[in-house]
């Protein structure tokens, strides 16, 4: 499970065992999602096994170094999924956007976190894997495929991540450009 890292027999129980968290909470998708639904509710990379407490208590609070009654931390292993994750999906929606202050519908947050969650917490095997997968059924998320190219952009055009260091020693975050074809986002 994505959050507390329990494994469970993968037969689906009607939610029982575990369900379905989306990373990027429904409610701030601004959509309903159904087994039918094909949108931004629906995508893969959005989707982690959850266990139901937890999903449930976790709700529609937004990412950030400590728990309070708006903001939930994840386990140190997957804050770098994480926030991978919420890069895809700004890249992959327009009308999404990550802030780092408390989100509205569209939003999430927090953003200076997420870009210190993606350096501390890089991609694993786990990661990369699950990415293959989902990339048999959907597109493929370059986010966790580039995210180990960050620093190394140097006029290559990245499709997501270009993280900027300005010391050799240590991350010292400067600029995100998020870059899909001829959309581009950037975060200072």
């Amino acid at each position: 499970m994505v959050y507390t890292n329990q494994s469970v027999d993968g037969t689906w129980d009607s939610g029982a065992t575990w369900n379905r968290e989306h990373v990027w909470p429904q409610s701030l998708l601004g959509v309903s999602t159904s087994n039918s639904s094909r949108h931004e509710g629906a995508d893969l990379h959005n989707l982690k096994p959850s266990d139901p407490g937890e999903n449930s208590s976790r709700g529609n609070k937004y990412f950030d170094d400590f728990m309070s009654g708006s903001s939930y931390e994840p386990r140190d292993a997957v804050k770098g999924d994480v926030a991978r994750i919420l890069f895809y999906m700004v890249v992959m929606y327009d009308h999404l956007e990550l802030v780092s202050r408390t989100p509205g519908t569209y939003q999430m947050a927090m953003f200076d976190v997420l870009l210190e969650w993606h350096a501390d917490d890089p991609v694993d095997d786990s990661e990369s894997n699950r990415n293959d997968v989902i990339d048999t059924y959907q597109n493929k998320s370059e986010t966790v495929h580039r995210s180990s190219r960050t620093c190394r952009g140097s006029g290559e055009r990245m499709m997501l991540t270009q993280i900027c260091s300005s010391e050799s020693s240590g991350v010292n975050v400067t600029m995100l450009a998020v870059v899909d074809g001829p959309r581009k986002k950037e975060y200072a």
